[in-house]
């Protein structure tokens, strides 16, 4: 176990170290720096390479405390203005691509069974908040806030949709008045507990002075929310969103945060927080890496069982990714105009986006950590399982690869100016 906990910290550190020296997004060396791990030959990184973590840690340990922080450091206020286009991006969206990705290789690629094609639908549709936020003086202050806020909701809204893949990946038949209740009675019940979890979160963090104690206290919060937002079940089958009620909790306690938060905890408190996130969303990264030799040392087995071709297999993961931008890029164009139809007001008016800039909100939309720890949630019952990672994973890199180093030069071809909001502040 010693050996794993220095091969992490080490990689995380070396990782973020030459991604800063080279200027590209960490998560892309994180995962490559994983990917030699586990490819190298060496006795003593064996433990390293043999890690597996069981499915649901990954959701309900890694997700709470990512998501949370993230929703803790996007401005509420800001978002309200709008929540309209957010909301449509983060629900609506995130369906029709889970669907279009899944009907796509479904039909024209016959990828296995229609609950795989969804599985991988469903975890390359959302965009992700971590991701999102390596875009910081890249692009304005409302377009960051935008895009994480879009990516916050997403999130919540995948793992609905999950819940409803892996039902058919078991076997069971599910309607659309059945999906559709599923839908909501999960976001119903998280944005419930949410609230009342944030509430009270917030009342009792009025009471602690002591700034470890503030934060012992404000790390048991997501997983408090989750945990209770998940357990209740109404009707079988319909549980809460326990992302969502993360996510609701936190910004709750961020719009209240002037009004109950110690000035000694938010000096001393809020960095432990930067720091455990900053690990946990580093170590997701490299465990990735360390796992893809294993997946694609079982994909053989998949191949051979499907009657598959690797080129097959490849062809996959660069069609599923040119129709996630696809699909982003036309639904942007059409709910805008939709939206520009219905609302002619000043207000709505000053939110107006160009073309190009709907170019560079498209290319923002980067696939991260949530879709791996999607993948890697997936049951080892379900066929397919290590076809799934190895894909998620392969658009994932493409994602962060190539749509990493292209969005500098989007930008600049958009004409977007530099943000400077917090130079100004100071």
């Amino acid at each position: 176990m010693l050996e794993v906990i220095i091969a992490l910290s080490l990689a995380i550190l070396l990782g973020n170290i030459l991604a800063h020296k080279i200027r590209i997004t960490p998560a892309i060396v994180l995962i490559f720096i994983g990917l030699a791990i586990g490819i190298m030959p060496a006795h003593e990184l064996h433990e390293v390479q043999s890690i597996g973590l069981p499915p649901h840690v990954i959701l309900e340990i890694f997700l709470p405390v990512m998501l949370f922080w993230e929703a803790r450091n996007t401005s509420w206020r800001e978002a309200r203005a709008r929540l309209r286009g957010i909301l449509l991006s983060g629900t609506v969206l995130v369906i029709l691509t889970a669907f279009v990705i899944a009907w796509v290789i479904h039909t024209f690629m016959g990828v296995f069974i229609w609950p795989v094609a969804l599985i991988i639908g469903v975890a390359l549709a959302p965009t992700d908040a971590v991701a999102v936020a390596t875009l910081n003086g890249k692009l304005p202050k409302s377009s960051i806030t935008t895009l994480k806020a879009e990516a916050l909701i997403n999130d919540g809204t995948t793992l609905v949709l999950f819940a409803l893949a892996l039902q058919l990946a078991g076997g069971h038949e599910l309607t659309l008045g059945t999906a559709s209740g599923m839908f909501f009675f999960s976001f119903l019940i998280g944005t419930l507990v949410g609230l009342a979890v944030g509430w009270g979160a917030d009342k009792l963090r009025a009471h602690i002075g002591n700034p470890m104690n503030f934060s012992v206290f404000m790390f048991t919060v997501p997983f408090i929310a989750f945990f209770l937002s998940e357990e209740i079940e109404p009707f079988e089958g319909m549980k809460g969103s326990g992302v969502v009620a993360v996510v609701v909790a936190a910004f709750y306690l961020t719009y209240r945060g002037p009004d109950t938060i110690k000035p000694q905890n938010r000096f001393y408190g809020l960095p432990i927080w930067a720091f455990v996130t900053y690990v946990m969303n580093g170590a997701l990264f490299v465990l990735v890496g360390v796992q893809l030799p294993s997946a694609v040392e079982h994909m053989d087995g998949v191949v051979h069982e499907y009657n598959y071709a690797w080129a097959l297999a490849l062809a996959v993961i660069v069609v599923v990714w040119l129709v996630s931008i696809a699909v982003r890029f036309i639904f942007l164009h059409i709910s805008i105009g939709i939206i520009r139809a219905l609302d002619r007001s000043e207000k709505q008016r000053q939110l107006r986006t160009t073309f190009r800039g709907r170019v560079v909100n498209t290319f923002a939309g980067l696939r991260g950590g949530v879709s791996l720890a999607v993948a890697l949630s997936v049951p080892t019952d379900v066929p397919a399982r290590d076809f799934i990672i190895f894909v998620v994973a392969g658009v994932v890199l493409l994602s962060m690869v190539v749509q990493g180093m292209l969005l500098p030069l989007v930008i600049r071809w958009a004409k977007i100016p530099v943000d400077t909001t917090e130079e100004d502040e100071i």
